[in-house]
């Protein structure tokens, strides 16, 4: 089920100062640079603000799910890549062609995600009726792909479909993966 962020909080550094708060309760934290900080990228001192105001806030977003806005997209990239994971459900899908291809126990919040947003792209999933995300996709009564569905192929047993990952006892590790594969074109707007 897509998270809604528990916190959300607007930062930004200019020359001399930088400045954060968090919406709904307005906690603001602002500081100004000393004559060091102010000779610094642009870059460093939207990073350090970003530094400065979540540990000033640390105890407030200790176990949330943040979501952080800044106007600098160095920063969005190294924060991300920082960060032990991007939670793609906590993002908006809606303005782009997605390439879905989540583990298994992830489909059904996937397709969930997909009609929030009200996206469009290309899901692929294993053909596998007794599945909990099969009726999802399928009319049960009818046993056709739900409106939602626009084309689809299906790929009976493929040959190196998939890329065994880390983990030796994964479903993908062991080759041939046997079972057929379905590529859905899938759009909710």
């Amino acid at each position: 089920m897509f998270r809604l962020p528990e916190r959300i909080i607007y930062s930004d550094a200019s020359e001399y100062a930088g400045a954060g708060f968090t919406v709904g309760d307005n906690h603001i934290v602002h500081f100004m640079w000393d004559k060091e900080d102010r000779i610094k990228s642009s870059t460093w001192r939207e990073l350090k603000a970003v530094k400065n105001i979540l540990e000033s806030l640390q105890l407030m977003l200790c176990g949330k799910l943040v979501k952080l806005y800044t106007d600098n997209q160095n920063v969005v990239k190294i924060v991300q890549k920082g960060t032990s994971g991007v939670d793609a459900f906590a993002y908006d899908w809606s303005k782009f062609n997605n390439w879905v291809v989540p583990p298994v126990n992830l489909i059904t919040r996937a397709i969930n995600h997909m009609q929030m947003c009200k996206a469009k792209g290309v899901l692929v999933v294993p053909k596998w009726k007794s599945a909990i995300f099969w009726p999802r996709i399928v009319d049960r009564f009818t046993d056709t792909y739900k409106k939602f569905v626009k084309d689809f192929r299906e790929y009976k047993n493929p040959k190196n479909f998939f890329v065994a990952g880390s983990h030796d006892n994964s479903i993908f590790a062991k080759q041939p993966f046997n079972s057929h594969v379905l590529v859905l074109l899938v759009d909710f707007s």
